[in-house]
């Protein structure tokens, strides 16, 4: 049983000019321009061995904590550049707000091949889900224009386990995962004027996308005494297919009330640390 959490940063979204104004084009609301923190999850693995070579291997992680703002001058003439550009008229502020959480569940059958390498197998389901909130307000009242994406991501990986370096009671370990799998997507999208007021919307957009995933980790395990290790390293992930809330506002079409990009791509990097415990 390995029990520890992860210290993730999610990277900015591909760059897109949400909102510009009107007189000169400008951007006033860059997606690229919403930077994400590191955030931390909870990070849990069962292992039960079989023999000396096999084992079956459970692990979930999750964070539900990035967060990202921006907020403004608002121009006196602005435009949402959707499909259908809408134009925002006598406005003077905005305030706007990128949340974004991932969680992972695999099931993977382990089978040690050399003395220090394992070849994996396994299932894997991954959750993530987007929302972006912008508050315009000035003189006419306050509008909102709020966007949300779901994937919901089943699929199959392969992937490789093993010891690249050991002395006494340390070593070093590398893993390597790949996985294609099926995204169930879906893109929501609204605008209110005044709040709870739907001008626009809401829409409700699924849509389906083959998924990859690759996944790269290097720790290093301190055995503290027989049965006890305390894991740390660095972990790189790339998800590729999937619906993202920076890249939907090209492809809303608010008259028809359709649109979704699930081609995007989200990119995460960060530390863990665990404890694991075997008997």
């Amino acid at each position: 049983m390995r029990a520890g959490a992860v210290i993730m940063k999610r990277e900015r979204p591909d760059a897109f000019a949400i909102f510009t104004n009107n007189a000169d084009d400008s951007a006033v609301l860059e997606a690229a321009n919403f930077d994400f923190d590191f955030a931390a999850g909870l990070d849990f693995t069962l292992e039960r061995r079989f023999g000396e070579c096999s084992a079956l291997q459970v692990r979930y992680f999750g964070i539900d904590g990035w967060a990202a703002d921006q907020a403004g001058a608002f121009p006196a003439s602005g435009r949402l550049n959707a499909a259908l550009p809408i134009s925002f008229n006598g406005f003077n502020a905005f305030e706007s707000s990128y949340n974004s959480e991932l969680f992972s569940t695999e099931v993977n059958w382990k089978h040690q091949t050399f003395c220090d390498l394992a070849f994996l197998a396994g299932f894997r389901y991954l959750e993530l889900n987007e929302d972006l909130r912008t508050r315009i307000t000035g003189p006419p009242g306050t509008a909102l224009h709020n966007i949300n994406t779901d994937n919901r991501m089943y699929g199959f990986q392969l992937g490789a386990d093993g010891r690249l370096w050991s002395c006494e009671r340390f070593a070093l370990n590398g893993l390597l995962k790949a996985g294609v799998f099926y995204n169930a997507a879906r893109h929501g999208a609204v605008i209110e004027f005044p709040p709870a007021n739907p001008v626009f919307g809401p829409m409700n957009q699924p849509g389906s996308h083959a998924a990859f995933l690759g996944e790269f980790a290097l720790t290093g395990a301190y055995e503290l005494r027989e049965g006890w290790r305390l894991h740390a390293g660095y972990q790189v992930m790339w998800v590729n297919g999937v619906a993202l809330a920076g890249d939907q506002t090209p492809v809303t079409n608010f008259g028809a009330e359709t649109g979704i990009d699930a081609s995007g791509d989200a990119f995460y990097h960060g530390a863990m640390f665990a404890l694991e415990i075997e008997w």
